[in-house]
């Protein structure tokens, strides 16, 4: 199980491009983490196609 921890910026830290907007929190943080959830749901699901396919 990986533990997220959601935080916005400190002070004077410039958001890098992977980490969403603060304009729309709700929607883009909803947003990075279906992207973060899917990635790694769709690794475990090759990971296992793998295990399956050998």
């Amino acid at each position: 199980m990986t533990n997220l921890t959601i935080k916005g910026p400190a002070k004077g830290e410039t958001v890098t491009p992977a980490m969403p907007s603060m304009e729309y929190p709700l929607e883009a943080m909803t947003t990075y983490l279906n992207g973060v959830l899917n990635e790694q749901f769709n690794r475990k699901k090759n990971l296992n196609l793998n295990l399956i396919l050998k």
